[in-house]
C-alpha cells in the first residue's frame, strides 16, 4: 500500500512539473507608444498620442521635479514626455540595426580584404617554397663550391710539386752536363796520355836499339880474323 501511495505522488510531481519543462522560451512581440503632452504633467493635453519607441528626438530640457522632458520632433513640433521613456542612447532594436548594418558593411569590406589575405597567404607558400628551393640550392652549390676548391688545392699542391720536380730535374740535368763534360774531358786527357806513353816508348825502344850495342864492347879475336 505504502509503494502505491509513493508511485501516485512521484506520478503527479512529474505531471506538475512536466509543463514547466517542454514549454517554449518567448518574447513580448510588441512596440512602446509614448503621448506627446503639452506640459510637463499628466494632466496637460496630448499633442501627439503615441510616439513609437526609438524615435529620434531633440532634447531641448529636462525637469526632474515633474519627471518631463521637453523635446522637439524632426517635424518641429514640441511637446512633454515622461522622462523615463526618454533615453540619450538608442533602443537596443535600433543599435542592434544599425550594429547589423555596420557588421555587413564591414562583411562586404572584409571580402576584397579577405581575397588579398588568401592571395597573400598563397604568396606566401609561393614564396616559402622558393625560398626552401634556393636553401636546396645554395646547399648544392656551396658544397659543388667546396668539392672544387679541394680539387683546386689538390691541382695547386701537385703543380707546386710538378715545379719542384722540374727544378730538380733540370737540376740534376745540368749535373749530368758537367759530369759528361768531365767524362769527355778526361776520357781526352787518357787518350793524349795513352798516345804520349807510347810515343815515349817508341823512342825509348829507339834510343835503347841505336846506345846498346854501341856499348856493348867487341871481342879481339874477332877483330884479327
Amino acid at each position: 500500500m505504502r509503494h502505491f501511495f509513493f508511485r501516485t505522488a512521484i506520478l503527479c510531481f512529474v505531471l506538475q512539473v512536466s509543463p514547466a519543462i517542454v514549454a517554449e522560451v518567448g518574447w513580448v512581440d510588441d512596440k512602446l507608444y509614448v503621448p506627446m503632452r503639452t506640459g510637463p504633467s499628466s494632466r496637460h493635453s496630448i499633442t501627439h498620442r503615441g510616439l513609437v519607441s526609438g524615435t529620434r528626438l531633440e532634447i531641448l530640457s529636462s525637469d526632474e521635479e515633474s519627471g518631463f522632458t521637453h523635446v522637439r520632433l524632426r517635424d518641429g513640433k514640441e511637446g512633454y514626455l515622461p522622462s523615463q521613456y526618454v533615453s540619450k542612447i538608442p533602443i537596443a532594436e535600433d543599435r542592434l540595426a544599425e550594429a547589423n548594418k555596420t557588421i555587413e558593411a564591414l562583411t562586404s569590406k572584409s571580402k576584397p580584404l579577405q581575397q588579398q589575405l588568401f592571395e597573400l597567404r598563397e604568396n606566401n607558400k609561393s614564396l616559402e617554397q622558393q625560398v626552401s628551393t634556393l636553401t636546396g640550392d645554395k646547399k648544392r652549390l656551396e658544397d659543388q663550391l667546396s668539392e672544387i676548391q679541394q680539387i683546386s688545392k689538390s691541382h695547386i699542391e701537385t703543380a707546386q710539386k710538378n715545379k719542384a720536380l722540374l727544378k730538380e730535374n733540370e737540376s740534376h740535368k745540368n749535373t749530368i752536363d758537367v759530369l759528361k763534360a768531365d767524362n769527355t774531358r778526361l776520357k781526352q786527357r787518357s787518350d793524349q796520355e795513352w798516345f804520349i806513353n807510347g810515343a815515349g816508348a817508341v823512342v825509348l825502344g829507339v834510343i835503347l836499339t841505336l846506345v846498346i850495342p854501341r856499348l856493348v864492347p867487341k871481342k879481339r879475336g874477332t877483330e884479327w880474323a
